[in-house]
């Protein structure tokens, strides 16, 4: 039986017509890509505590129904000119314009994501307000 020669494999190359010429400087394509690096701390942190703490508040197995329930009440308030849909991360709530958010503040749709007995745990009471709760009464 023979015995295989094993061919050292070459690194691959970009040739390079692929690069793109800057005066005497010639660019690999993957530096070509329009890349800057992200922040996590500024861009996905926030994402993640808030996805943190609804399963928090609410249990892993519930977290879901009050926000698919605040996410139906702004999506009555979104923006037609937004080219994308609300999908309820943080920074989609500063999209939702400031004049709709006063009016609708106090309305019953835009309090479906936190009601009944979860309404009265997510909100603190006013300062000098005593708490009862149906439990007190």
């Amino acid at each position: 039986m023979k015995k295989r020669k094993h061919k050292k494999q070459r690194k691959q190359h970009t040739p390079l017509a692929k690069h793109a010429r800057e005066g005497k400087t010639l660019i690999p394509p993957l530096n070509q890509l329009n890349t800057a690096p992200l922040d996590w701390q500024r861009d996905f942190l926030p994402e993640h505590l808030w996805i943190s703490a609804l399963a928090v508040k609410f249990g892993l197995d519930q977290m879901s129904k009050p926000f698919h329930a605040l996410a139906d009440a702004i999506d009555t308030a979104w923006p037609a000119s937004e080219s994308a849909p609300f999908i309820g991360l943080v920074t989609d709530f500063g999209l939702v314009p400031e004049a709709v958010r006063r009016s609708r503040s106090g309305s019953p749709g835009m309090r479906a994501g936190i009601s009944g007995s979860v309404a009265s745990r997510a909100r603190p009471a006013p300062r000098g307000a005593t708490s009862t709760t149906a439990g007190d009464a």
